[in-house]
């Protein structure tokens, strides 16, 4: 039996998920390159296995292979330290010979991060941008030189250790000027928000102080575009969440924030022995 012809197998591709066309890709070699681009175009590595292999089809297959990635995910969850240093310099090869990444995620522990920055050039202009912040010249440069990113997502250490995300605190002016989202601790938030067009906020899993509240409302305020949506995250006693959330609305009033879009998640302490009247009975 004669091969689909190629431009055939592309239309089918359009209505394949990621399995299918893993499958698809089996039937023949002509297929595969055909397909190859779609395969390449969101890839997500969740493991060595897996980020080794795609580090040296980048590095060392076809050339043509560098510029189908549009979004890249690197996120492996029990990889050990060790392995994931040896890795480092194959991430940053990798990354460098990319030409149209648009969508990072490094979720990687912040020593990895430092590591795949160090001496790194990439080329490729970014639009979304999720990764622990870490205090190193190289990664400054990296920010200030991607000012087309629109959404910044601030991870905390994957292995646990606080991340306070206060690089940016002084941010030079020029860093991100066509910011849309950030999510981001309050400090990095505070720092970021002035002066930049950001509707969308977010806390992510960082816990909003209720005494932050109003400086956050001012800070909300700073924004250079009004404020469409905010979503936080806020630990109080359940008996306290009225006169918790209301103080939060109250500074948002103060300040003229008004988001049309807002979504509060909620931390409960747990019930101790030392402290029973943290919860309810």
């Amino acid at each position: 039996m004669a091969p689909l012809p190629i431009d055939i197998v592309l239309c089918i591709g359009d209505y394949c998920n990621r399995n299918e066309l893993r499958a698809l890709s089996l039937l023949n070699k002509a297929t595969c390159g055909g397909i190859a681009p779609s395969l390449y175009h969101d890839v997500t590595l969740g493991n060595r296995k897996s980020i080794d292999s795609f580090c040296n089809a980048i590095i060392n297959g076809r050339v043509e292979l560098r510029s189908y990635p549009r979004t890249i995910s690197f996120s492996p969850r029990i990889t050990p330290i060790k392995t994931l240093n040896t890795l480092a310099p194959h991430i940053r090869q990798a990354l460098a010979l990319t030409t149209n990444l648009a969508d990072l995620t490094l979720a990687l522990p912040s020593k990895i991060v430092k590591a795949i920055f160090r001496d790194a050039r990439f080329g490729f202009t970014l639009q979304r941008f999720s990764c622990p912040l870490i205090a190193q010249t190289k990664f400054n440069r990296f920010l200030l030189e991607q000012p087309m990113i629109k959404e910044l997502i601030v991870l905390g250490d994957v292995r646990g250790k606080t991340n306070v995300g206060t690089l940016v605190r002084n941010p030079d002016e020029d860093l991100l000027p066509n910011l849309d989202f950030v999510s981001a601790n309050y400090d990095t938030l505070s720092a970021l928000i002035p002066g930049r067009p950001i509707r969308h906020i977010s806390t992510g899993s960082a816990l909003l102080g209720v005494p932050q509240f109003q400086t956050f409302g001012d800070t909300l305020a700073r924004s250079s575009v009004p404020i469409y949506s905010l979503s936080v995250c806020i630990s109080c006693a359940p008996f306290l969440f009225g006169a918790v959330v209301n103080h939060l609305f109250e500074s948002l009033n103060e300040n003229q924030v008004f988001p049309r879009a807002l979504s509060m998640t909620l931390v409960f302490p747990e019930r101790t022995a030392s402290d029973p009247q943290m919860v309810c009975p």
